[in-house]
């Protein structure tokens, strides 16, 4: 439309358009469109073989156009429009390149075609890919939550075996956690403060049935309620020190967290037990539970170091919530 229209305009001769200028212009388009159509199928069936095909389409959609450029004034013309007597004027170079502007131009409307396709596609491929990582943080999260109950009810029927006192506060302890857990699982991010006063009433938690609880240090440094960080990702580091731990001796726990400048450091360490149970030794699924959520949730944003050495087990991670 816009070609007929600058075409129309340029071929009218006197100012005002006349039936035989617009008679003109649909002429002078026949071999144009015949020649672009075939040029824009060339590329569409060609697109995946090379730019030697392209070239070979547009050469042939050029010897199209050539062709029936004459054709389309003494043959179609004289066949539609009987009573006008029209010719082509113009010679083989300078169709030829009008032509051949015309093929640019189609080829530009295709890359620009396929370019949007592209982008089309890598935006649905983005859209998936954030839907399956989603999908798999909250399959992640849901690992946490048995995980947990399962640690925290052997410790509390160890307590009830014993008729301990202790039982009641600890399953009124363990339900306000459980609510805490299942109101923040699901969420993207919570307040720090929040998970900071949840891995301290997991602490409190197990060392009310330990021989010697002045062994576990738990210490935290900074303004944590101006962040929000991932629910529940700290918890596997801080119950695994206690599980590699030897909780009736010296644990010798050390968990600490600090903030500055929107970089939160966790660093936790314990003394590891001479010998662990095979049934123990199975806490490595919490830990790469916890390295997948980190990579998904802060790609390129955290550092994590792990040594596991014969007599400790320590912890560092930093993450950039900022």
């Amino acid at each position: 439309m816009i070609s007929f229209t600058l075409l129309l305009l340029f071929f009218t001769r006197e100012g005002d358009v006349k039936k035989i200028d617009i008679v003109y212009t649909f002429l002078f388009h026949i071999p144009l469109i015949v020649g672009i159509t075939i040029y824009w199928i060339g590329l569409k069936f060609f697109r995946k073989r090379g730019i030697q095909y392209a070239v070979l389409s547009a050469f042939f959609s050029l010897i199209i156009i050539l062709a029936l450029y004459p054709i389309s004034f003494k043959l179609i013309g004289a066949w539609l429009f009987p009573d006008y007597f029209l010719i082509a004027s113009y010679d083989w170079t300078e169709m030829g390149g009008i032509g051949l502007i015309y093929i640019v131009i189609s080829s530009l409307l295709f890359i620009a075609e396929q370019w949007r396709d592209q982008q089309s596609e890598l935006i649905k491929l983005a859209q998936l890919e954030e839907e399956a990582k989603k999908a798999e943080l909250k399959a992640l999260r849901s690992q946490i939550n048995p995980h947990f109950l399962f640690n925290s009810l052997n410790l509390i029927y160890s307590e009830a075996i014993k008729k301990s006192d202790q039982s009641p506060v600890l399953i009124l302890k363990l339900s306000d956690m459980l609510r805490y857990a299942l109101e923040k699982a699901e969420k993207e991010r919570v307040n720090l403060q929040d998970e900071v006063n949840y891995i301290a009433d997991y602490i409190d938690l197990q060392t009310a049935r330990m021989n010697n609880p002045a062994h576990v240090v738990f210490h935290t440094t900074g303004n944590f309620d101006d962040y929000e960080i991932a629910p529940l990702l700290l918890l596997n580091f801080v119950e695994n020190s206690f599980v590699h731990s030897d909780l009736s001796d010296r644990p010798e726990i050390q968990i600490e967290i600090s903030i500055e400048n929107g970089i939160l450091d966790f660093t936790c360490s314990n003394k590891k037990r001479d010998q662990l149970s095979p049934k123990k030794n199975g806490v490595g699924l919490g830990i790469q539970n916890s390295k997948r959520r980190l990579d998904l949730t802060y790609p390129d944003k955290y550092s994590l170091q792990i040594k596991d050495s014969d007599g400790r087990y320590f912890v560092q991670l930093k993450i950039e919530l900022t």
